[in-house]
This record gives structure tokens, sequence and C-alpha cells, in this order.
């Protein structure tokens, strides 16, 4: 649904001050600007032939969304998380669409798909790299009801499985209905399926929140999984900074929270930290001081809802470096620098000097980290035509806990 322009006579105006008045179509908008891919899939019945079933197709700008949408959203799964991803300025959106069978425990057939004879599925994310030359930095499923059936949160262990083939992470949010309580005992269980899964490569995400109401444009606010918000903000921060953490980052767009939570920064016994305690990430409300305070009474001047957790599944069942939300990322990108610096070293000869070379070009290429790369001529072996290196890199790290010591004294 394109932009349309509605002039009035002073399109002829040869001198003075025109005008002309537009409606925003619901994907008009979008953040600072980033290209870090990201893969969904989902179905979208209504949609045009432009958006072809099981095929790779890029969203890039909010006109290519109403392009292959079109005016029928009905049942259109992409729409809601595309609008949020774009928020947040993603600019590599893949899609990948698909049509459900008739029978709710057949959907397999279509969300995973196969790999023979062609791919299908959530397997088309392994042709991501062949056709834009980059991983998706997360997956997600926009079917959000899914998962209310607990027969379907089993298939995380093929999606982790399909993650780790790709360099990728799954991307999942407990369902609506879903109590703090529900999180804490399926993540304490001891099997390592479904809610339990212990996986550096699957994040979970607890909670929903509400949109904003636009009354001029008779808008109706709807809920968002965090799920989406999770993504959208570890993509701007990995385009910014790929070795920080997206914790902390503001919702975009956001204006209260569905499920009835306690939130707290000081409160150990707060919904928001016993998720995080799960290795589950959530939300919380912070407020912002004004910095230049003009009355005594005047400091907070707004409250934003912000991302709270720091880990991956892996925790708490493993608090090593790589339980963190950025280290598997992190690791990723700096794989991907150091192949593409190090192809055009191959096919020259396996020495000393090939291999200075390629040490040189590869910190060359990650300079701006704390990453080192050093070449190792005694683990070489020129006669077989290998070469090998050592790398070495530091994520940054998170501040967790601030305390303060206050203390009251009496004055003179």
């Amino acid at each position: 649904m394109p932009v349309t322009l509605t002039m009035n006579n002073s399109d002829t105006l040869n001198i003075g001050i025109s005008f002309n008045f537009s409606a925003q179509d619901a994907w008009s908008s979008i953040g600072n600007k980033n290209k870090v891919p990201i893969f969904l899939i989902g179905q979208a019945p209504n949609a045009t032939i432009d958006f072809p079933e099981n095929k790779l197709t890029l969203i890039d700008q909010p006109s290519t969304a109403s392009l292959l949408f079109g005016e029928d959203l009905t049942n259109n799964e992409f729409a809601l998380p595309v609008g949020i991803l774009q928020r947040y300025g993603c600019q590599r959106i893949i899609c990948c669409r698909v049509t459900y069978p008739e029978e709710i425990a057949d959907y397999d057939q279509a969300i995973i798909g196969l790999e023979t004879p062609q791919r299908t599925g959530l397997h088309l994310i392994k042709s991501v790299f062949a056709h834009y030359g980059a991983n998706p930095i997360a997956a997600l499923i926009c079917n959000d009801s899914l998962f209310l059936d607990s027969t379907h949160i089993q298939w995380i262990t093929d999606f982790t499985e399909l993650m780790t083939e790709v360099n990728s992470t799954y991307v999942e949010n407990y369902y609506p209905t879903a109590t703090v309580a529900d999180v804490e005992s399926s993540r304490s269980a001891e099997s390592d399926v479904g809610w339990a899964t212990k996986n550096s490569r699957l994040i979970l995400c607890y909670g929903h929140v509400k949109d904003k109401d636009d009354p001029e444009k008779n808008y109706v606010a709807q809920v968002e999984p965090l799920k989406y918000h999770l993504v959208g903000a570890f993509a701007q921060q990995f385009h910014n900074d790929p070795s920080m953490s997206p914790g902390g980052q503001k919702l975009l767009g956001v204006s209260e929270v569905i499920e009835p939570m306690k939130l707290s920064t000081t409160d150990h016994e707060s919904d928001n930290e016993r998720i995080t305690d799960t290795g589950v990430v959530t939300l919380n409300r912070i407020s912002i001081i004004n910095s230049v305070q003009t009355a005594p009474d005047d400091q907070t001047i707004s409250s934003d809802l912000v991302l709270w957790g720091t880990r991956n599944t892996l925790y708490p069942s493993e608090e090593s470096l790589l339980s963190f939300l950025h280290a598997i990322p992190f690791r990723d990108y700096i794989a991907s620098v150091l192949e593409s610096r190090a192809a055009k070293f191959l096919y020259r000869a396996a020495n000393v000097a090939n291999g200075r070379n390629v040490e040189e070009s590869c910190r060359e290429g990650l300079n701006k980290y704390d990453i080192k790369v050093n070449f190792i001529p005694e683990l070489s072996n020129y006669q077989e035509n290998y070469l090998y290196f050592e790398v070495e890199y530091v994520i940054g790290s998170v501040t967790q806990r601030i305390h303060f010591n206050v203390q009251l004294s009496i004055g003179s």
C-alpha cells in the first residue's frame, strides 16, 4: 500500500508556499538503519505473487513490505514482526513464506521443512549465506500461538541443530498465559528439550507489550511478544558494536506490559529477577532522571521499558562466558571476518611468509576490537599445505550489579 499524495491547487503556484498531504502506510517508518540479517518464517495467505512460498524473500524497506503483503493482512504473520523490526532499523529481513497443513499436528512439515529433494521451511536458512553473503544473527517463527501446544516446544531441538549449522541463534517467547512460576519450573527441569533446553544458540524471552494507540489513524495498539524487540535491539547493537550486550536497550514504540509483573531493579524477589535467574530474557521499567534539575521535585522526566537479562539458555546450568547473550554472535562475527580476510590467501604458497600475510590481514580486519590473531609456524604443516593460527577474543564486560553503601549521620 504505497503512500498516496493528495495535492491541492497550490501545486501550480509559482511564488509562495505550497503543501501536499499524505497518509503514512503501515510500514512507512524505519529507525536508524542496519543491515544485520534476520530470518523469519510464517504464513501470509493473502500476500501477493511477489511473495512466493518456500523461497527466500528480502524485505529491505517499508515499501517492499507493502508490495509483498498486499492490502489484506488477514492471518499474515509477518506484518507484526516486520513492523517491529523496522522500528529498530532492520533492512535485511529475510522471509520464508509457508502454508500450514490442515492439522496443527502436522505444522512441522511446513515450518521445519525438508533438506531434500528441495529445501523448504526453516531448512532454507542454510541458503541465506549463498544469497546474501551473511548468515542471519537470529531466526524466529512468526506464529506466536504455536507453543500454546506443548507438543511443538519439542521442535526447539531441531531448531537449535539448524542454528548450529549456520552460525545463528533461535529466539522464542513464552506464551502469554505463562506465569513466572511456569518459567521457573520449566527451566529447572532436568531434561534438555523444549523450554528446559540448555544451548548457547537458543534465547528464550518472557513478556508481551502493547505498542501505542494512534487515535488520528484509528489504530488500536497490538500485543507484541518481547522476542521481536530483543532481535531488533540485538541487530541494532550488533551493527554498532557486536562485542557488546544488547541488554538494557530501550524498547521502541511501546506503552505497557501485558503480564501482571512486579518489576524492580532492587528487589531480588521481583519477577524480572526471578526470570533472569533462569536464563530467560525479560523486561523492566527504569526511570530517566533529568540532568538539569529546575525544581526540587523535578527529577523523573520519563520511565522506559527496557530489555532485562544478559544470558542465553546455557545459564544457569553453565555460567561460563559462552552463556552471555553476545558471546556466540560476536564469535560468529569474528569467524566471518577471519574467513573473508583469509580466503584471498588460499592457493598461495604454504610457507611462513603467507602465514604472516594472513595474520596481518586478519588483525587489520579486527583491529577495532580486543582480538589476538597469531600465526603459529611450529603447528603448521607446509608439506600438507596447512597453516595454523590461534585467535583469542574478549567480549564487552557486563555490569550486572551496582552497590551503594548509604549511611545516615547527624548534622552538626
